[in-house]
């Protein structure tokens, strides 16, 4: 069966602060990989089977139409294994429509989990509450675990990705949820966006 790599998420807009930051990590001794999209995953990890692709962004466009727009709020520049990253504070309105997203758009999953979270000696080392998320909804980091955030740059490894994030502080405003996508991880696209 083949899966995709497809994540419903919330565009970051151009922004100076974020134009700034991968000024000063570019001007580290150390290689850094752009993204050439910020966005915020309401569901990370999440893999279906390709037949249920077109289902789910249809879903998703319902989710979205019952959804109101609120303030995303930059908290701070940190890592998550070799990525830079830009944490955001978890509002109840963040929260809650990730707890919508994964409830509604977890049975396209029919099961399917993605290859990492299928070796045993990876998993393992995870909590047993991220195992269970791993078992319920295919991905470690969402429900209770989820941590609202966007990629900057990815690092050579994690050494340089503490290193670095640990020099900057983000100068990011606060902005509006204003659309949310659904994004093909394998492809880099944005497969279709929804206003809010």
């Amino acid at each position: 069966m083949r899966c995709l790599k497809i994540e419903p998420v919330i565009v970051v807009p151009e922004q100076k602060g974020i134009s700034k930051l991968i000024k000063k990590i570019k001007e580290t001794p150390f290689q850094a990989d752009v993204m050439s999209l910020y966005y915020i995953s309401l569901y990370p990890n999440l893999e279906i089977p390709e037949k249920n692709k077109n289902n789910l962004v249809e879903k998703v466009a319902g989710i979205v139409k019952e959804a109101e727009s609120f303030i995303l709020r930059p908290k701070e520049v940190g890592c998550r294994n070799n990525k830079i990253v830009v944490y955001f504070k978890e509002s109840q309105e963040i929260i809650e429509i990730h707890a919508k997203v994964i409830t509604i758009l977890s049975r396209f999953r029919e099961d399917h989990v993605a290859e990492k979270f299928r070796e045993e000696d990876y998993v393992q080392a995870f909590s047993e509450e991220k195992q269970r998320n791993i078992r319920n909804y295919g991905s470690p980091d969402v429900m209770d675990l989820y941590h609202p955030y966007f990629t900057v740059c990815e690092m050579e490894n994690s050494k340089e990705a503490v290193e670095v994030s640990s020099k900057f502080k983000i100068k990011m405003k606060n902005f509006s949820l204003k659309n949310i996508g659904v994004y093909n991880i394998g492809q880099q696209e944005i497969i279709k966006e929804f206003k809010v």
